[in-house]
């Protein structure tokens, strides 16, 4: 990442996090970085701008400490999943003052363009890849048409594993992280190869073989 935009996340992060509430003017944030409003306005044409890039931090910076984990590759899709998940939540808890503090501003962002609107691409990319190395290895269930819903699938129960973590008040957020670990099995559950894919690739067999 450019020097300069990770000074101004960083600050940015800081004023949110001391102050609950954004900057009230671009130019004396900018000053406080020894900076001129036009370097602010190079990165972020608006404050939201800036912390939809934070949230794709948060995100990309989950993904990175996963696959430079030596045991990641040798990882089942399910386990890839649970530690995305666990990586991810535990990275926004480094700031959860900030995340409660803008979630309250766009309480939607999984339905509407807000605040993760950069982050869902990359989420579904690396959805994607997963999907596709779990399939390759018949930890998925390949199921034609349906196989295009399991990365929505996944990113909704992205929202729901963020909204749990949200109004968590358990103790080192357990229950979030009970909630993950039970979510993503289920999930699994329901996109490994069972009795039922059997029957359909018999059946497939059968009329093909006519």
């Amino acid at each position: 990442m450019d020097k300069t935009k990770e000074k101004i996340q960083k600050a940015y992060l800081s004023y949110v996090e001391e102050h609950n509430e954004r900057p009230g003017s671009v130019l004396l944030f900018a000053k406080s970085l020894k900076m001129g409003e036009a370097d602010i306005y190079k990165f972020y044409g608006s404050w939201k701008s800036l912390e939809a890039d934070i949230f794709l931090n948060f995100m990309e910076s989950a993904i990175e400490a996963l696959k430079g984990s030596k045991e990641y590759d040798d990882f089942s899709a399910r386990e890839k999943a649970l530690s995305f998940f666990y990586s991810w939540i535990g990275k926004m808890q480094e700031h959860r003052s900030f995340v409660k503090f803008i979630h309250e501003q766009d309480p939607a962002p999984f339905i509407g363009q807000g605040y993760l609107q950069n982050t869902k691409d990359t989420f579904v990319s690396f959805a994607r890849k997963l999907i596709k190395g779990g399939i390759e290895k018949d930890q998925i269930a390949d199921r034609w048409l349906v196989t295009r819903m399991y990365r929505q699938a996944l990113w909704g129960i992205a929202a729901s594993i963020f909204n749990y973590w949200l109004g968590d008040g358990s103790a080192n957020f357990e229950k979030t992280d009970a909630f993950i670990e039970k979510g993503i099995n289920f999930f699994f559950d329901l996109i490994e190869p069972n009795a039922l894919d059997s029957g359909f690739d018999f059946a497939k067999y059968v009329i093909q073989g006519r």
